[in-house]
C-alpha cells in the first residue's frame, strides 16, 4: 500500500493527490506539519519538504514532480490514457514545461506590475 505524506494546503500535495485520484489508486493519507520537523519525517525526506511518497519496500519518494513520473511509469499499464506523454522526446518537452512554466508565468506578472507601478507613479 501507498502512503502520501502531504499537507491538505500545500498545492504540490494537492497535484500528486490530484494524479492519484485520476488513476484511481487508494492510498493511505498522513497529514504532516512539516514546519514541526519531526525526527521521523526527517528519516525520509531529510529536506524536510512534503510531499513524500512511500511504497511498501521502497526508499521514500520525495517532490511532486518525481512522485508523478513514479505513478506514471509504475501504473500506466492499468490505464488506456496517460497523464504524462509516452514518447521522451514529449516528455522532456514536457518536463521542461513543468519546470518552468510557474516560474516564468511569475516573472511576467512581476514584470507587468512593476512597469504599470512605475508608469503610474507608485
Amino acid at each position: 500500500m501507498l502512503t502520501l505524506f502531504y499537507h491538505p494546503l500545500c498545492p504540490f500535495s494537492r497535484y500528486v493527490r490530484l494524479i492519484l485520484g485520476e488513476y484511481g489508486i487508494e492510498v493511505r493519507l498522513v497529514e504532516e506539519r512539516f514546519w514541526e520537523r519531526r525526527e521521523e519525517f526527517l528519516l525520509l525526506n531529510p529536506a524536510g519538504q512534503i510531499p513524500v511518497l512511500v511504497a511498501d519496500g521502497q526508499p521514500a519518494i520525495p517532490g511532486a514532480s518525481i512522485i508523478a513520473e513514479y505513478i506514471e511509469e509504475t501504473h500506466t499499464a492499468e490505464r488506456e490514457n496517460r497523464l504524462l506523454p509516452a514518447t521522451p522526446g514529449n516528455g522532456s518537452r514536457c518536463a521542461g514545461w513543468r519546470a518552468g512554466s510557474t516560474t516564468n508565468s511569475i516573472r511576467k506578472s512581476a514584470a507587468r506590475w512593476s512597469a504599470s507601478a512605475y508608469s503610474s507613479g507608485i
